[in-house]
């Protein structure tokens, strides 16, 4: 499966990595049509033809990004991201191993477990379109990273698709299809 780099790069800032601790989530999903990643408090799904059935950890999406962006001489585009660098990955899997091919060289890693991810459908059971957004703060780091996934996908634009009280999630949709949701957090959490 080929995947833009800036797009994996902007997925791979939605997971957890081995160092949070949750090892459930370490990792950037690939199935069913979709690629996912959480970090317990957003979760991201992003439509993609692929035939894939793996969990990445997200380790090797970041070396693989760092890997496809490090060949820029210094230019970036309005992003930031470089001009003349990779611009997509090819990721694969013999089922034991993830291998990302970046620009002829292969990097990869074992394959997370796949079944020890969550149900995301859980993060949707609070959903109610018919609630308040104004009780709701919007942070702009998270709509920052939303932008850049959404971005890396393609898409130009999204809209508030469903939003409840404080304690419900947000979830934002794009015209190609990515779903962008924030979790509700206890208060004093950040």
């Amino acid at each position: 499966m080929k995947i833009r780099t800036k797009l994996l790069k902007a997925i791979a800032a939605c997971a957890c990595t081995m160092q949070d601790g949750r090892s459930r989530i370490a990792g950037i999903v690939f199935r069913d049509g979709e690629i996912i990643a959480s970090n317990g408090h957003v979760l991201v799904r992003v439509p993609a033809k692929h035939e894939l059935s793996l969990m990445m950890p997200t380790e090797l999406a970041i070396a693989a990004c760092e890997a496809s962006l490090s060949g820029s001489d210094g230019q970036v585009d309005d992003f930031g991201y470089p001009v003349d660098a990779q611009c997509e990955v090819v990721i694969s899997s013999d089922g034991e191993y993830v291998c990302v091919d970046v620009g002829g060289v292969t990097l990869r890693a074992a394959a997370a477990d796949l079944s020890a991810f969550p149900d995301i459908s859980k993060c949707y059971e609070k959903v109610s379109p018919a609630g308040n957004s104004m009780e709701t703060l919007f942070d702009p780091e998270l709509m920052a990273l939303a932008a850049d996934v959404i971005h890396g996908a393609g898409g130009k634009s999204m809209h508030l698709s469903a939003c409840g009280g404080r304690h419900d999630p947000l979830v934002f949709k794009s015209q190609v299809g990515v779903e962008f949701v924030i979790m509700p957090m206890a208060a004093g959490v950040s």
